[in-house]
């Protein structure tokens, strides 16, 4: 079972994604409504901190204003807008912006547990993670023959990003076919190849909130969740079986 009191939540955020190509969803006023809904429904579960931090150079005095009389676990960081990485893509600039928040927040580098999760989602069967969670290095789903992550959500020590994430930031490029969701997954193997100890969610998170890229709901439609979260319990069966052979 996950201890929330140990562990720290990283919304990451980019309300104003002028330099950010293909979005459907790019009107900031609208991203902020998504930001904050999200926010809210987070902030139901008692985690030790929750850092959200924006990349795109927003005035975040809106949200500190709605939040400073309510809830001083949270803190929000906004980075310089970084125009000419924007080719590098939205990956880059996520990564780029979590190592920030590393680097100026003191709740993180402390953190023993982080959960990552881009901030305009909510998982909406969070409490079956919380209480199906096992300890270990990282929690994701791996997928495509194992070469790609979800990057969406995941669940890690704060260790896995020195060593595994940052060192490897330079290597993201969307233009060259190479994503955030490459890089997540290569560090999971080499994590393991350290004798690290990577596990998928015992449970298929299921992602609710509305896609940037095309401007759709993100929630499955009732048989795919249920294919999905079958397939999702028989694949860690199955794992399970193997690693105990």
């Amino acid at each position: 079972m996950l201890d929330l009191n140990q562990t720290t939540l990283i919304l990451t955020a980019t309300i104003d994604p002028i330099c950010t190509h293909k979005l459907k969803r790019s009107n900031p006023t609208e991203r902020l409504n998504d930001y904050k809904k999200a926010l809210s429904l987070w902030r139901q579960h008692e985690f030790k901190n929750i850092v959200f931090i924006d990349n795109s150079g927003y005035d975040l005095s809106v949200l500190r204003e709605v939040y400073k009389n309510v809830d001083h676990k949270v803190t929000f960081l906004s980075t310089p807008r970084r125009d000419k990485d924007s080719h590098k893509g939205k990956g880059y600039g996520e990564l780029t912006m979590i190592k920030y928040a590393f680097d100026h927040c003191e709740v993180l580098s402390q953190a023993p547990i982080i959960i990552k999760s881009s901030g305009r989602v909510y998982i909406k069967n969070f409490s079956h993670f919380i209480n199906e969670y096992v300890e270990c290095e990282i929690m994701c789903n791996l997928e495509k023959n194992l070469s790609w992550a979800d990057s969406r959500f995941f669940c890690s020590y704060s260790t896995f990003y020195q060593q595994f994430l940052f060192p490897n930031i330079e290597q993201l490029n969307d233009d060259q076919g190479f994503y955030i969701e490459h890089l997540l997954a290569l560090a999971c193997h080499e994590a393991m190849q350290k004798k690290h100890k990577w596990l998928p969610p015992a449970s298929l998170p299921l992602v609710t909130g509305i896609s940037g890229t095309n401007g759709s709901t993100l929630d499955y439609p009732l048989l795919k969740k249920i294919r999905r979260s079958f397939y999702q319990k028989l694949r860690n069966k199955l794992l399970k079986m193997h690693i105990s052979n």
